[in-house]
């Protein structure tokens, strides 16, 4: 399947954001000692409190998620060199970026203590793509030990902190898509082990992170998909699973317009049968191909706009959107989109849901009304579209503003909608 094959270079993606890997160009060089920054304008709340990942230097959209490989800092046992993870982290935080750390525990010597060849997969890094086994650590001990060093490097209490480290990182999650199990054309996986060995990984890299840093908020790895080989895969351990993360995860790749809703309804639904009650991200969402433009640039821009709006308004908290439009389609106008959804909704404090209607399909909800007022600070954004009256709160000049951010003042009587999402400012 196309998402499949959009998941080889996922890694690669969030990578590209800060340069560290670029097509045509040699992997990061990094400095013998990273240069210190000061302290960030913003406070680490505000920042935090962005929706949206960052692409392209968007204003705003503060969050980027990276992985980061057990034997990029512990190249030999018992030696640890936060070098190069130092320098990334230290860039980033210039950047006043969010971050969230995706913890990959694979080493070499370790992986070559229990694994065979057959543990071996092709997955990128900051050095470029590497060859690596992806079995489950043969030394736990010794991967929690690196865990610990790791979080206590960079959650920022004053004690064996990064020198400049500008805030404490608080987010980290346990391996990505661990059920993606090489069954497929490209012979993907990121983990080549059993849900409970999954699980045990989950279970003691919670409990280390949490010792290290209290505060600290750990997410599952991702669900690849609600896709039933997936399902089943996290169906085995989540009763045991949900005490050991704080905030739940799942992705939505090649995302269409069968599935506006981003997976979210399918995986509340998971969670309940499970009796999971937690925040909820969306770490990985991808329209169209991953190289190619799509036929119709139009509609996948309505689809981000629609899609985001609806996911964050049923329930779902952070949306990380992989920006394939900007490296690799080369599409100014789907950019614009991005930003002016960024520009618009991003620190938002709450969200209503005035309408909505859509209908069940195979992979999700498709969406035919959407009416939602989001309130931020002390400005009130609306964001509509469907066939459908206006709320009736919207009255007289209003500023409506398209999906491209071009803004013109319009009377409420003058103002019909369609299934291309509008915002509107009701206070002119």
């Amino acid at each position: 399947m196309r998402w499949e094959f959009s998941l080889i270079l996922l890694i690669l993606l969030s990578l590209i954001f800060f340069g560290c890997v670029q097509e045509n160009k040699p992997p990061i060089q990094f400095p013998e000692k990273p240069p210190i920054f000061p302290k960030p304008e913003e406070k680490i709340e505000k920042i935090e409190k962005s929706h949206f990942s960052g692409i392209g230097g968007v204003r705003k959209a503060n969050w980027i998620r990276f992985f980061v490989f057990w034997n990029d800092v512990e190249r030999e046992k018992g030696i640890y060199d936060f070098s190069e993870l130092d320098t990334i982290i230290r860039a980033l935080q210039y950047g006043d970026r969010a971050i969230l750390l995706t913890i990959m525990p694979y080493a070499n010597w370790d992986q070559d203590i229990c694994h065979g060849d057959e543990y071996y997969s092709t997955l990128p890094t900051p050095k470029g793509e590497v060859r690596v086994k992806v079995g489950k650590p043969c030394n736990m001990t010794a991967y929690l030990k690196f865990l610990e060093a790791v979080v206590e490097r960079y959650d920022g209490d004053g004690f064996e902190d990064l020198e400049g480290l500008r805030y404490g990182i608080k987010y980290w999650e346990i391996m990505n898509e661990p059920a993606i199990q090489g069954q497929n054309e490209f012979n993907l996986r990121f983990f080549a082990g059993s849900p409970r060995e999954y699980l045990e990984i989950l279970k003691e890299s919670y409990k280390t992170i949490k010792k290290a840093d209290p505060e600290a908020k750990v997410l599952m790895a991702g669900m690849a998909s609600m896709e039933p080989r997936f399902v089943e895969f996290w169906d085995e351990i989540m009763d045991e699973a949900k005490d050991y993360f704080d905030i739940a995860n799942v992705h939505s790749i090649t995302t269409s317009g069968e599935r506006e809703d981003l997976y979210l309804i399918k995986f509340k639904e998971f969670l309940g049968k499970h009796g999971v009650n937690k925040e909820i991200w969306i770490t990985e969402v991808q329209y169209g191909d991953l190289f190619n433009p799509p036929e119709n640039i139009k509609e996948v821009e309505k689809l981000l706009v629609r899609s985001t709006v609806f996911a964050l308004a049923n329930g779902a908290e952070k949306v990380f959107h992989i920006g394939n439009w900007y490296e690799f389609w080369k599409s100014d106008s789907t950019q614009r989109v991005y930003e002016t959804l960024v520009d618009e909704l991003d620190y938002f404090d709450k969200v209503e849901i005035i309408k909505q209607k859509y209908k069940r399909t195979r992979e999700g909800v498709r969406t035919e009304v959407g009416q939602y007022k989001f309130t931020i600070g002390d400005r009130v954004v609306y964001v509509l579209w469907g066939k459908a009256k206006l709320p009736k709160e919207i009255k007289g000049k209003v500023e409506v503003v398209d999906i491209y951010g071009d803004r013109k003042v319009m009377n409420s009587t003058e103002i019909s909608l369609s299934d291309e999402p509008v915002y509107i400012h009701p206070k002119y």
